[in-house]
């Protein structure tokens, strides 16, 4: 009898309960985003990859993209973690560079400026002005490593930088050249300092550290669902416009396995993408990040499979896609942490 007790006794991640239903407000921004990318990212997204200089969307402000973490009450947006995440998810979805400037400055830079009340932080929130971020973290074996990245045209660099095992957060001005030729992600690119920089402490501890860590995974993590939901859209196209013995591609049934497969991997990592949110736990936030790459590099490279030959061509957008899916590895913040 008491085994039998036992076996009923709820597991106690039940006892957590999430509400994981889109509300009637959060569907019209999705909406309204996913309109705004067709018509105004999708056209220009292969500019913007063959040549990382080309300007950006300035429709990106007037929605208040830029200032999704500004308090409502600061003349921001004030959404919370899942509404950013799901605006983030439809612009990857076209254009995943865009996505990448729109979630990091979310996450970090603005947080960062609003923390040190600089008075750039509205400059950026209205979209007037760009900054790149740069990340510096170290590994179990006490090796430090930096990532940064930029759009073009940024003007100034928002750093976390570790002096004597704590950390730092400054803003330092940008010179020279911000764009390389890079595989995927071409829009974002290392920005190299000038000579000649000015830095301006912004916090000298490590406050901002947690928050920056839990938001920038999750919406990262929708920055991959995205890609990966971008792909699969290419790839059930691709296969209803492709004939081949005189029926589309995905009368086939092996074709049926691997669309099936990629859109449950999709909806797999959106789900715990949006628990991440929902929670705002690092451990989730980072369960979804690397479900989210994963899913993004799978779904790509099953996409790519799917269109053939063609896919390889930038004819297709597809291939875009897969390079940025594998490019989003190298914008994972903690990878030495």
């Amino acid at each position: 009898m008491r085994a039998q007790e036992r076996l009923i006794l709820p597991h106690p991640c039940s006892r957590v309960v999430m509400n994981f239903e889109i509300t009637e407000d959060q569907q019209i921004l999705r909406q309204t985003v996913r309109r705004f990318a067709e018509e105004s990212l999708a056209t220009d997204a292969a500019l913007r990859d063959h040549a990382p200089k080309s300007a950006w969307p300035t429709s990106l402000a007037d929605l208040g993209l830029w200032s999704l973490a500004v308090p409502e009450a600061q003349g921001g947006a004030g959404f919370d973690l899942l509404t950013g995440a799901l605006a983030i998810e439809e612009l990857a979805a076209r254009d995943a560079a865009v996505a990448c400037a729109v979630a990091l400055t979310n996450a970090v830079v603005v947080p960062a400026l609003a923390a040190g009340q600089h008075p750039l932080r509205d400059a950026v929130a209205a979209g007037t002005s760009l900054v790149g971020l740069s990340w510096q973290a170290e590994s179990a074996g006490g090796v430090s490593g930096t990532i940064q990245t930029a759009a073009a045209g940024a003007t100034h660099r928002v750093s976390r930088e570790l002096d004597g095992g704590s950390a730092r957060w400054v803003l330092s001005e940008l010179g020279g050249e911000a764009c390389s030729e890079t595989i995927g992600l071409r829009a974002l690119s290392n920005a190299p300092e000038s000579t000649i920089s000015k830095t301006d402490l912004l916090l000298d501890d490590v406050a901002l550290d947690r928050e920056a860590y839990i938001r920038t995974g999750a919406l990262l993590a929708a920055v991959g669902v995205g890609i990966a939901a971008g792909a699969l859209r290419l790839a059930l196209t691709y296969a209803d416009e492709r004939h081949q013995f005189k029926r589309p591609l995905h009368g086939f049934q092996a074709i049926q396995f691997k669309l099936a497969t990629m859109a449950t991997e999709v909806e797999a990592a959106r789900q715990l993408t949006h628990r991440a949110c929902l929670t705002a736990s690092p451990r989730d936030s980072r369960l979804a990040l690397c479900l989210a790459r994963e899913c993004a590099f799978n779904v790509a490279d099953e996409a790519l499979q799917i269109h053939g030959g063609y896919g390889y061509t930038r004819e297709y957008p597809v291939e875009r896609h897969f390079r940025d899916a594998v490019q989003l590895s190298t914008l994972d913040l903690w990878e030495l942490r």
